[in-house]
């Protein structure tokens, strides 16, 4: 899902831009990781978090339910862990939105080098085979 959260879009009446996407892969994935101000993971479970994982490499902040996946790579300086329910993912988005994210951004690039995806993917490719 894109939602558009410019100030001046969110300043309008009673509309924002949301568009559906539908599946995405390969470089168009990639490629909205890194338009996106913010990605928002509300999911109550993902083991790994590998859109969580993508979305850092790509450099853009994370917002995400405290799964175990998202504890593993979201901390203070790339995005915040939230109460996946509407009202605290709502407050969160709208922090969010008042915040510098720019140092966020930077972090969560950091991260991405240190932790490229194509190892995460290896790895865990290699823990499947092994089943």
């Amino acid at each position: 899902v894109l939602v558009d959260l410019r100030p001046a879009t969110l300043r309008r009446a009673d509309r924002v831009q949301v568009r559906f996407p539908g599946y995405v892969a390969g470089e168009a994935k990639w490629a909205l990781f890194a338009a996106a101000d913010l990605f928002c993971s509300p999911s109550h479970y993902e083991a790994y978090g590998l859109t969580i994982a993508q979305a850092l490499a790509s450099g853009a902040p994370v917002l995400a339910a405290p799964h175990q996946g998202a504890q593993a790579t979201v901390d203070a300086d790339r995005g915040w862990l939230v109460n996946p329910r509407p009202a605290a993912l709502a407050a969160a988005i709208a922090h969010a939105q008042d915040s510098d994210l720019s140092s966020m951004r930077a972090a969560a690039a950091d991260w991405g080098r240190v932790h490229p995806f194509s190892e995460a993917a290896a790895l865990i490719a290699a823990a499947l085979e092994s089943l």
